[in-house]
């Protein structure tokens, strides 16, 4: 059943959300509230902050809050989803708020939940990546579309191995899901992968993907919050 914060990964899907979260706060709807924040924190470190904030800081301050509403309610598939959004890689405490995550799903018996949270614990960068093999695997089992179209992107564009066959997949998937927002940003996936590579370019090493995670991990919420996760 559609949810009044099911929105698209857009601006105007964020906005929505917002303004739902406002009126549920107002009513002193707690569990509603907690789902409209961790869907906010899905949405900023997507599409942005509605003030130009750091996306990845304000993603999981949203997050953080989302997670304190619903311990209270008891919605354990719910705080699954929240734990998962307040999880920013290469935080300190993002790990263990995935573990927490995953651990809800497998206690609740949630395979979709659970294949969710075990794609997020993905390796970034290039080079093997068990995590979406397996979160893949899950998402086959379980049916959902929009899952594996998720990963079929991620593992079509990984650095250094692109492979436009896995991208094809990936939109014909989203499209299926009727999800033509993430369809759509597959094929802008697809035009950079069928792009001849630059010889001039030097190739990115692991160094460079370390120093590029490292600009998630020096935000400000680590003062505010004891350290950030998406």
């Amino acid at each position: 059943m559609q949810e009044p914060w099911d929105v698209p990964r857009t601006e105007e899907g964020r906005d929505k959300v917002i303004a739902l979260l406002e009126e549920y706060r107002a009513a002193g709807q707690d569990r509603e509230a907690g789902i409209c924040l961790s869907r906010l924190a899905y949405l900023i470190k997507h599409v942005g902050a509605p003030d130009g904030g750091h996306a990845f800081g304000e993603s999981a301050k949203t997050g953080a809050e989302a997670v304190a509403l619903l311990r209270k309610t008891g919605d354990k598939k719910e705080l699954c989803r929240a734990l998962r959004q307040a999880a920013v890689p290469f935080h300190a405490n993002c790990e263990p708020l995935l573990a927490e995550s995953l651990a809800l799903a497998q206690e609740i018996g949630d395979m979709e939940e659970e294949a969710w949270t075990t794609f997020q614990m993905r390796r970034f960068g290039g080079g093997p990546d068990p995590m979406t093999e397996r979160a893949l695997d899950l998402f086959q089992q379980c049916g959902s579309l929009e899952g594996q179209a998720s990963c079929f992107l991620v593992m079509g564009f990984r650095i250094g191995m692109h492979n436009p066959e896995m991208l094809q997949r990936s939109i014909d998937l989203f499209e299926q899901a009727g999800n033509s927002v993430e369809a759509e940003r597959g094929r802008k996936f697809l035009e950079v992968a069928l792009m001849p590579d630059d010889p001039n370019e030097p190739p990115i090493t692991d160094e460079d993907i370390e120093r590029f995670g490292q600009m998630f991990a020096t935000d400000s919420c680590e003062d505010e919050d004891g350290g950030c996760g998406i």
